[in-house]
């Protein structure tokens, strides 16, 4: 799947996005010392993966191949005309990576059958993208 890029505009980004931003804003140097100094930490860490097995808590991966020289590889028979990645086998998962043209991104995304099939029809995501295949 394809996706614009998307304005700066706070109402653009959504719940998801301002959720990701405060989380992000706790690491700090009062986060970091604690990392440093102790292991309050690892019960922290402990009681999300227990929430993680129990099905209470719900995590998604994000990695992105963006700005990556994929395209400009040559191993002997040309550049690529389409890089992709190969099959996710994880849930929940999405990858990154640029188009050849620069003109955008493409989305791997990897869901269960039965969020995707919602994922897929989703009208405000698809104000955003172009799905393909």
């Amino acid at each position: 799947m394809t996706a614009p890029f998307l304005s700066r505009g706070e109402e653009r980004y959504g719940l998801v996005m301002r959720q990701i931003r405060a989380e992000i804003d706790k690491i700090d140097n009062h986060y970091m010392k604690c990392l440093q100094q102790g292991d309050d930490h690892l019960s922290e860490l402990n009681e999300s993966v227990h929430s993680v097995i129990s099905g209470e808590l719900i995590t998604f991966s994000f990695s992105s191949f963006c700005r990556f020289p994929l395209y400009d590889n040559d191993f002997g028979w040309g550049k690529p005309t389409w890089v992709s990645s190969p099959p996710l086998t994880f849930k929940n998962l999405v990858v990154f990576m640029d188009r050849k043209e620069a003109d955008g991104i493409e989305a791997y995304i990897s869901l269960e059958e039965e969020v995707m099939a919602k994922f897929e029809t989703d009208i405000e995501f698809l104000a955003y993208a172009s799905p393909s295949g």
